[in-house]
């Protein structure tokens, strides 16, 4: 099974690279965060504010720094007076804010009532299942500077993983549940008062987090998923060890993993209860952002590579280890055992569900819609087609977001699907 995102688009250059880059790099980047971001008279990201929050940072301070360390010095608003204790407060300045729901009436209400004519930073409103999108909220929207994602561009954790993060940067969002950009950059959550007051131009005021460091060594094997890292994560933490931290992954095993990999992994960083998830910038980001793009992005951050790893001998408080060749593909049947859900490798599901008295009846499932998730998908599909099977069950493919049903428009879609 391919690992990197770089060895899979070698393999599908017809399909993947020539997509990406001929059709991504004329429409899908043109909608990017870059585009967003140098909005007159809006805060910028720049990588060299960056590493001279950073290197202002190393005159306080003598040991080591995570990337986790490094990504909140660099987003301070006074990194000279920093102190990353645990628990300490922290004035943190974000560079994207995405905000979706139910909740978005009312900040909007409030961004009206205050008078702005636009948002201090970039802002994405995304149009999903609890928030109906017309002409009225566009209008609003666009009062104040904020982008209208429509309910047709994908999920929003897609959307902003594709479009939005970025080695480095700092995504807030309102009421989130997914860490996906943790593949990219670290997307922490806040609630409808903290997002107001960035939009405002004021700071987001929170604590210096526990940093969790979690080794990766060897490779997926066989049937495993990134998904299933998450699975090992839960037996290792518990559903609520890693409650209020930031979950840091480092070591050779992450070198083996795919930027959609790692957007995967961090989704399933929520079920332990960490608020975010980060990994290291290496060449798979990289491919990731000009797959996607977003050259100037991968160009500048290959220029301050050395903000964006890790400093050597650094140590963590808590350090958690998982060997990927040892992980096993697992099944959760959704049921829960001393506080955390029910979790069987796939060989004993057959057991487990004559042990529980389940039906073996599949009534729903659900994977991820990268591009990459997808043709794995397709290739299980297509070793069923070889051996004269069907489908026994309805299924639907819903791919993460609009440029992914496009390229699956093409080859994918119409020899598999």
């Amino acid at each position: 099974m391919l690992r990197r995102w770089s060895l899979f688009a070698a393999q599908h250059q017809g399909m993947v690279s020539s997509f990406y880059t001929q059709r991504f790099g004329a429409n899908f980047a043109s909608a990017s965060a870059e585009k967003v971001i140098r909005a007159n008279g809006r805060r910028t990201f720049s990588y060299e504010t960056f590493a001279a929050k950073i290197a202002v940072a190393r005159t306080q301070r003598d040991s080591p720094f995570t990337l986790t360390e490094k990504i909140i010095y660099g987003h301070l608003e006074d990194p000279e007076k920093a102190n990353l204790v645990e628990g300490s407060p922290l004035n943190l300045r974000a560079d994207v804010v995405s905000v979706q729901g139910e909740a978005v009436n009312g900040l909007l209400k409030k961004v009206e009532a205050a008078g702005l004519r636009e948002t201090a930073v970039p802002a994405l409103l995304h149009c999903d299942r609890a928030l109906e999108a017309d002409d009225a909220l566009a209008r609003r929207a666009a009062q104040h500077g904020i982008q209208l994602v429509k309910p047709s561009s994908g999920s929003t954790h897609q959307v902003l993983l594709d479009k939005h993060a970025a080695p480095g940067r700092l995504l807030v969002g309102l009421n989130t549940g997914s860490s996906s950009p943790g593949g990219l950059g670290l997307l922490v959550g806040a609630g409808e008062s903290e997002v107001f007051e960035l939009l405002a131009g004021r700071s987001l005021q929170t604590r210096v987090p526990k940093v969790i460091g979690v080794m990766l060594k060897g490779e997926l094997e066989g049937w495993s998923s990134p998904e299933d890292i998450g699975f090992e994560l839960l037996e290792q933490l518990g559903s609520e060890g890693g409650s209020g931290a930031v979950l840091e992954y480092f070591g050779e095993g992450v070198e083996e993993l795919s930027a959609t990999s790692m957007a995967s992994v961090g989704r399933v960083g929520d079920e332990v209860g960490a608020i975010a998830s980060v990994f290291p910038y290496n060449d798979s980001v990289r491919d990731y952002l000009y797959a996607t793009g977003r050259n100037d992005e991968g160009t500048q951050a290959d220029r301050h590579i050395d903000c964006l790893t890790a400093d050597k001998g650094v140590t963590y408080e808590e350090l958690v280890k998982i060997d990927l060749s040892q992980v096993k593909a697992r099944v959760s049947g959704g049921l829960w055992e001393n506080g955390r859900p029910a979790v069987w490798p796939l060989q004993d599901f057959s057991s487990a569900l004559r042990q529980h008295g389940f039906p073996d009846l599949l009534s729903g499932g659900l994977i991820g819609g990268s591009f990459e998730e997808l043709s794995r998908a397709a290739s299980v599909a297509r070793q069923v087609l070889k051996l004269g099977l069907k489908a026994m069950i309805p299924f639907c493919i819903v791919p993460g977001s609009a440029e992914i049903a496009k390229a699956m428009a093409g080859r994918l879609t119409r020899e598999v699907w």
